[in-house]
């Protein structure tokens, strides 16, 4: 028994694995071809941020406050939100140009653990296989839950924001997490519940928050069944005391990241919780992010996992072997998940009370466990007879020609790969039930098939935006060159402007004290402060501040802006626009002084006007207010800045 399960596990953890590794060769991402895994915010913000912390591993204070970060900030909360994983002790031994390769092992090995701790959950829970059918086989309920461990790793949500790999770094812990729940409920056994908690607060506060709010819907839920199943009140306020207690522990633990980074977010502009019934998305379009992951808007959650996952799912409700009692309660807290990622007053709720900026339904992995929990005990039903599964192909057949018609949800394409799916999936089940349970395989490689041409089409359109690895290479070769040399021949403390960026994060990539900067957890006061000195007008909620766009020589010189290296070959300016990942402005130097010297690269240019990050002067600034407005000149601030503190003599007057 032991030795099918380990085999099991190890099919659970290396079956998403290997298709991702296909998938990646297919879409030529390195080392199959010249894309790269480094897509979305991983072009803007993960790689600089990694590179920056693998680097300064065993630097404590450059992870506490950074010089790279705009004039300087917090780092930690930063820290936190991106680099806790233990996965990132892997990133220690890649050079920094091959950083792409890494993200690429870290998104495989992602979906392996996931896969993995998925399947531990569906076998080891006792409250979800007490309503798994008791005539099954063993070998069919163990190919059940690599069918759905895998669904759920693979699912259209993991192929859109894999990327994001700090996220799924938690992720892997949520499944554990709900059977420490479990065990912690049914027979008072804490030590899974609480390692599994801490673990994945620690490892992303913001997965780790939603977790949580999730967690207290699940004690509602656990607390209506259980008096609907007749428990005494004394024995649920007790168990409810226990949760709680176990639960405080692990928040207390994981408060050395929660308490410093909310306070850190505090100073990011946010928009403020207001519950509003406003709509996020038309509530009949997650109908068409069901079928084939047809999104037709980005505010929606991503809800495609498989067809095989919507008719086990509605096989769950049409069937007799589980109680009325249990079906209603279930069918409303799906109803109630939908709705939260749908109200804006909810929606805001997982997300700390916060309306998030970009990458939209983060929550959406939560509602495809239930998912998928749900459709591992219908699936199960398979033993028992195939017409309800057909009475399910049938009815998702109907929705799916309903929608399309009526709603243009499904092309005509799309809508005939779902139909077909169905009648095979539908055929492979009644193979299952009338000839061989070893049919239960072929069951699996239809969905493998199925879910891995679907990853596959999205994959490729997604590394097509992708940096090239031959850009990433030669950029980071070339500025670590120029960065070094620099170094050497100047140890003092300066700051450095590039005329031309990959993006605002070049200071972090790089490794060098500049002024411009991306993370989500730059202050709102640092970016209207360098606003104000003409250095970047920002707009909306956008958090980066730069250096090109608005640089003037005065404030170069008043900010220690003493180096500016500017790309001569033409090759790296190639390379540079062929892996920009932000629309950077770039600008030519203003020094009057000239080039400093060549390099293979770079021109470098030095200021001898430059003043030093702490200076002298007789006079003070105390009168002098700089605060961010749009509408403001910033030349007659920073002249009467100059006047009173430099005390020049000539001055521009209004």
């Amino acid at each position: 028994m032991k030795k099918k399960n380990a085999t099991y596990y190890i099919l659970s953890f290396l079956i998403p694995m290997l298709m991702l590794v296909i998938t990646f060769a297919l879409a030529k991402v390195y080392p199959f071809g010249n894309n790269t895994a480094v897509v979305g915010d991983m072009k803007n913000q993960y790689a600089a941020i990694l590179t920056y912390g693998k680097e300064n591993f065993f630097n404590i204070h450059k992870l506490l406050y950074s010089n790279s970060l705009a004039l300087g900030g917090n780092f930690y909360p930063v820290l936190t939100y991106y680099l806790l994983s233990p996965i990132n002790l892997i990133a220690l031994f890649f050079s920094n140009k091959y950083i792409p390769l890494f993200y690429l092992i870290n998104i495989c090995l992602n979906a392996g653990f996931i896969g993995l701790t998925t399947h531990i959950f569906l076998l080891k829970s006792k409250f979800i296989n007490k309503y798994v059918d008791e005539t099954i086989s063993e070998e069919i309920v163990n190919v059940l839950r690599l069918i759905f461990s895998t669904i759920f790793t693979l699912s259209t949500f993991y192929v859109q924001y894999s990327h994001t790999i700090m996220w799924f770094d938690a992720i892997i812990f949520f499944p554990l997490v709900l059977l420490g729940y479990e065990q912690l409920v049914s027979s008072n056994k804490v030590i899974l519940y609480c390692i599994s908690l801490i673990l994945l607060i620690l490892s992303n506060y913001y997965i780790g928050v939603m977790v949580l709010v999730f967690l207290l819907g699940v004690t509602f839920f656990w607390i209506i069944l259980s008096l609907i199943c007749k428990k005494k009140c004394l024995s649920i306020m007790k168990k409810s005391i226990y949760l709680l207690l176990y639960t405080i522990l692990p928040i207390g633990v994981g408060s050395i990241v929660l308490l410093p980074s909310f306070l850190g977010q505090q100073a990011v502009y946010q928009e403020k919780y207001q519950f509003s019934l406003d709509k996020i998305y038309p509530l009949r379009d997650s109908l068409g992010s069901l079928l084939n992951g047809n999104i037709n808007n980005t505010d929606m959650p991503m809800l495609y996992t498989s067809i095989f996952t919507l008719i086990a799912v509605t096989v769950f409700f049409v069937s007799n072997k589980i109680d009325l009692k249990i079906k209603i309660p279930v069918f409303v807290a799906i109803i109630l998940l939908l709705i939260s990622t749908w109200i804006k007053g909810l929606y805001m709720i997982w997300h700390a009370f916060s309306m998030p900026n970009g990458y939209s339904q983060r929550e959406t992995y939560i509602i495809l466990i239930v998912l998928v929990i749900i459709g591992y005990i219908g699936s199960t039903y398979i033993s028992s007879g195939y017409i309800k599964f057909i009475t399910a192909g049938a009815i998702w057949s109907l929705i799916s020609v309903f929608i399309s018609y009526r709603w243009n949800f499904l092309s005509n394409q799309q809508l005939l790969v779902d139909l077909v799916l169905i009648i095979i999936e539908i055929i492979a089940v009644i193979l299952v039930h009338k000839k061989d349970k070893k049919y239960i395989w072929v069951l699996l490689f239809i969905i493998l098939g199925e879910i891995g041409f679907s990853y596959y089409s999205k994959e490729n359109a997604i590394a097509q935006t992708s940096i090239p690895m031959n850009s990433y290479v030669k950029l980071t070769e070339a500025n670590q060159n120029v960065l070094t040399k620099l170094g050497k021949n100047d140890s003092s403390f300066y700051r450095i402007g590039s005329t031309i960026q990959l993006n605002e994060n070049d200071p972090l990539m790089y490794g060098y004290n500049g002024l411009s900067t991306y993370v989500s957890q730059q202050s709102n006061e640092s970016t209207d402060y360098l606003s104000a000195l003409g250095y970047y007008q920002k707009h909306s909620w956008i958090r980066w501040s730069s250096f090109n766009n608005g640089s003037t020589a005065a404030v170069n010189r008043i900010l220690g802006l003493k180096y500016v290296i500017a790309p001569k070959n033409k090759n790296l300016l190639d390379a540079t626009i062929s892996g920009k990942s932000m629309s950077t402005s770039d600008s030519t130097p203003n020094f009057p002084e000239g080039i400093k010297e060549n390099s293979d690269y770079f021109n470098i240019y030095k200021d001898k006007g430059t003043l030093p990050i702490v200076f002298r002067t007789e006079n003070t600034a105390k009168n002098i207010v700089i605060n961010y407005n749009p509408a403001d000149n910033p030349f007659f601030k920073l002249n009467s800045f100059f006047c009173k503190v430099l005390e020049y003599q000539v001055c521009i007057k209004k």
